[in-house]
């Protein structure tokens, strides 16, 4: 069991410097509480109600900056053991708020700190990798952890800012896909909505985040 958690660890590893090698966006902290604990760096999310208010506190596993052409884009990522999407079902009717009011909090964040940012992903990143059968054994690199498979084989899913895609993954042309993230182009350069239905565009972040 020791040797197995390793050789996950070891191919995660692998993955997350992939993932970070193919954009700009750049892990700025990790483990940040927020609430009124003196040690938290951030505020406890208030929302303000006709007899008080309800102050909801927690703790963000990542999150991961980007500068560019002026502008501040964060992302918060959760990790889960396994492969998860953004329950946009769920969401909507109140059941799985966890990435959205982590996002809020942090945009607030910046802002009592006297910077903008905006919204430019909510993600969950998978620990373990999918899973695929094949009827044949993979290239001796793969079963060593040395392979590119092994680098695509952890990919974060959630909610995506179209206007941050390249900040996420510079190398996608048209007709490519990410390796990393959920989103793809067509041949024309348009957005492939099949390869890409955790991709929002600004408005509409906005107002998932209302």
């Amino acid at each position: 069991f020791l040797d197995q958690a390793r050789l996950r660890l070891r191919r995660f590893c692998q993955a997350l410097r992939a993932a970070a090698g193919a954009g700009h966006f750049d892990q700025a902290a990790a483990e940040i509480g927020f609430g009124p604990a003196p040690q938290d760096p951030l505020q406890p999310f208030t929302i303000k109600l006709p007899g008080g208010e309800l102050r909801i506190e927690g703790k963000i596993d990542r999150i991961d900056t980007c500068q560019r052409d002026g502008r501040l884009g964060l992302c918060v990522i959760d990790y889960k053991s396994t492969k998860r999407t953004f329950p946009f079902g769920r969401f909507y009717h109140g059941l799985e708020l966890q990435l959205l009011s982590y996002l809020l909090v942090l945009i607030e964040g910046y802002r009592t700190a006297g910077q903008e940012a905006e919204p430019a992903g909510a993600l969950y990143l998978p620990i373990l990798p999918e899973v695929t059968s094949h009827d044949a054994l993979p290239p001796a690199e793969v079963l060593a952890g040395t392979g590119p498979a092994e680098e695509a084989a952890v990919r974060a899913s959630g909610l995506l800012s179209s206007a941050w895609l390249a900040g996420f993954d510079g190398g996608v042309g048209a007709g490519g896909k990410s390796v990393h993230y959920g989103f793809g182009y067509k041949k024309s350069g348009e957005l492939n909505q099949a390869l890409s239905r955790g991709v929002v565009s600004p408005t509409e972040m906005k107002t998932l985040l209302g």
